[in-house]
């Protein structure tokens, strides 16, 4: 007995409908195909250009082409650092002084304006030579604050005294240097306005003097000289010395005797020498 057909058995298929669904899935898995394709060509064909980091393009797509050439910058020389090096803590930048601004810091001990009013005396053993005519007893203090030693200022002052070509080079007085007890006179080298004291005034700060038993030495000219002596600072003491101690042994000032020649001692040649060349003795050939 034959089983006559079902009524499913002798119809004719009918292709399948999809749905808006299965549309959807069928078209996610054809786009993961195609990548997946496309990777693996990509991979296996060696004569394609290696896959390049992609750069945004304004379409919103990544580019998978060659990146474009880039040119190098040109090189740049470096150059001295501006930046300032390491500062110690609490330090502040040092300010550069100009050339311009002023007078330049001499070579020269720095002495106070004013100082106060009290002093070292000298103490330094010196031979004193033959007593002959008026017999001086002297000493040498030195204000305190002042940078200059009374023993070494002593030591000039003795040589200088004691120079045939000084004062005592004519026999008619002799020096002896006292460093205790009383004397006749004292040199006292001295501040600016304790030089001024001890002159009554007119100083102007830079000037010397003798008053009775006081030779009062400006300690600027001790230590700096003057320019008439064109940077002797030894030979200027000797002036200085031998102008001062001159008052006291009664000689008064006198001018240049003309162009050319040295200027006598008794000559204010801290101010000037005039017409004539710097000479620090009274008798600058002997007697």
């Amino acid at each position: 007995m034959v089983k006559s057909p079902g009524r499913w058995e002798n119809r004719t298929p009918s292709s399948p409908r999809l749905t808006q669904r299965g549309w959807g899935v069928a078209l996610t898995t054809a786009t993961i195909a195609l990548a997946l394709a496309t990777a693996i060509v990509g991979n296996l064909m060696p004569g394609l250009p290696p896959r390049q980091g992609g750069v945004p393009e304004p379409s919103g797509v990544v580019s998978t082409g060659p990146a474009p050439p880039v040119t190098p910058a040109p090189p740049v020389t470096p150059g001295p650092s501006t930046s300032p090096g390491p500062m110690a803590s609490g330090t502040q930048p040092t300010e550069q002084r100009d050339p311009d601004d002023g007078p330049q810091p001499g070579p020269y001990p720095k002495i106070p304006p004013k100082g106060p009013g009290t002093f070292a005396r000298a103490t330094a053993e010196l031979p004193n030579g033959p007593r002959r005519g008026r017999v001086i007893r002297w000493a040498v203090q030195v204000e305190h604050g002042i940078p200059v030693d009374p023993d070494e200022a002593a030591k000039v002052m003795h040589a200088t005294l004691n120079d045939e070509r000084s004062w005592s080079g004519d026999g008619s007085v002799s020096w002896v240097f006292t460093p205790s007890g009383e004397v006749d006179v004292t040199a006292y080298i001295s501040s600016p306005a304790t030089t001024d004291k001890f002159c009554l005034g007119g100083t102007g700060g830079t000037l010397s003097c003798r008053v009775q038993e006081k030779v009062a030495l400006n300690a600027i000219r001790w230590t700096q000289g003057v320019p008439q002596y064109e940077g002797d600072l030894i030979a200027y003491r000797q002036y200085l010395v031998n102008h001062e101690f001159g008052h006291f042994v009664g000689h008064g000032h006198v001018g240049c005797p003309g162009k050319g020649r040295l200027a006598p001692v008794m000559m204010q040649q801290s101010k000037s020498v005039g017409a004539c060349r710097p000479n620090p003795w009274p008798y600058p050939n002997g007697r």
